[in-house]
């Protein structure tokens, strides 16, 4: 993991280009995962309950040789899988968090199961939220699909997000990314999800 104090720095790197390995610029934390989830915390909205796995794992990676790995099933009720971390800013001001982190994904259209349901892609979501309301988390979606010139296997896409936190004025900012499937009873898929960045930007004092 690399710390750097850079809040007001300079504006993160343009969007929209293919994963690359980035620990340079004017992130405030990066994390690769190498051989540890770097301090942040897996959940599930499940509890104990039903199948799934959130792990650092060797075998897909942007950066260095591992990403956090997160394997769905379809189970009646499917569990939403995230990792947290809480990060400490200036307190009293009002930021905007920008995120980048590259997801590993095989969705690569809808489908049907031997039984006859339609299943399509689960969605990489990104949520922030200030330790003075704590129920009111900001939260920013996106799927999971593949473009559609991608060959067989995992494919890396660049996910690009930006959350607004009015006011943190204990100078706590809890930031959560994880899946949420879309379907029930769809097969067994994986997602791994590498190189993730933060940018606290502030707006208001």
């Amino acid at each position: 993991m690399r710390m750097l104090l850079s809040i007001g720095a300079a504006a993160l790197a343009a969007a929209g280009c293919g994963p690359t390995c980035r620990t340079d610029g004017a992130y405030t934390d990066t994390s690769s995962f190498e051989g540890s989830l770097d301090g942040w915390t897996p959940g599930n909205s499940q509890g104990p309950a039903g199948s799934w796995t959130i792990e650092d794992s060797a075998e897909q990676a942007v950066c260095g040789s591992h990403a956090v790995k997160f394997e769905v099933t379809g189970d009646v009720h499917p569990a939403d899988l995230w990792v947290e971390k809480m990060f400490t800013v200036p307190p009293a001001t009002a930021y905007q968090v920008n995120l980048d982190a590259d997801l590993g994904t095989e969705d690569d259209g809808e489908r049907m199961t031997p039984a006859g349901v339609r299943y399509g892609p689960s969605q990489l979501y990104f949520s922030a939220r200030s330790t003075d309301n704590p129920a009111e988390a900001t939260e920013r979606t996106t799927d999971t699909y593949k473009n559609a010139s991608m060959d067989a296997g995992v494919q890396w896409l660049a996910k690009p997000q930006q959350i607004d936190v009015p006011r943190a004025n204990q100078g706590k900012i809890w930031l959560r990314f994880g899946i949420r499937p879309n379907t029930e009873k769809a097969p067994r898929r994986t997602y791994y999800v590498d190189n993730f960045r933060v940018y606290f930007r502030v707006t208001a004092n």
